[in-house]
Parts: C-alpha cells; sequence; structure tokens
C-alpha cells in the first residue's frame, strides 16, 4: 500500500524530479551521486530536489493552513 501512495504522489513530478527523488530517498543516494550519475552538478540536483519536494508538500497540506485552526 505505501509503494502505491508513493507512486500515486511521484506522478505529479516530472520524470527527471521524480528519478531524483527516488534516488534521494528510497536509494540513499547522497545529491553528489546522484549528480555524477545523471551527469550534471549536485547544485542542480539540489535545485531539482527543492522544487520536487515543494510540489509534493503542496500536494498534501491544505493550502489555506489557517482553516485548521476552526476544526
Amino acid at each position: 500500500k505505501r509503494s502505491i501512495f508513493w507512486e500515486s504522489l511521484l506522478g505529479h513530478l516530472s520524470a527527471t524530479e521524480a528519478k531524483v527523488v527516488r534516488m534521494y530517498f528510497f536509494d540513499s543516494l547522497t545529491q553528489k551521486e546522484i549528480a555524477d550519475n545523471m551527469g550534471t552538478s549536485q547544485m542542480n540536483i539540489s535545485r531539482i530536489t527543492r522544487l520536487a519536494l515543494g510540489k509534493l508538500r503542496h500536494l498534501l497540506v491544505p493550502e489555506d493552513m489557517e482553516s485548521l485552526g476552526s476544526i
């Protein structure tokens, strides 16, 4: 069930973003290792990771956090 959840979430990312997130969080590779594997810089992997996590956060967190206070 957990893998279906994550695959569903990763489906909202670009192929590159999903690959980086998988390698970083599921394969436990460092940003440098991912960068070497993908032929890019560690700084670019950092940027891709930050953008991907922002997209995932947007999917998981209600936009209006203040509405939670009235629950």
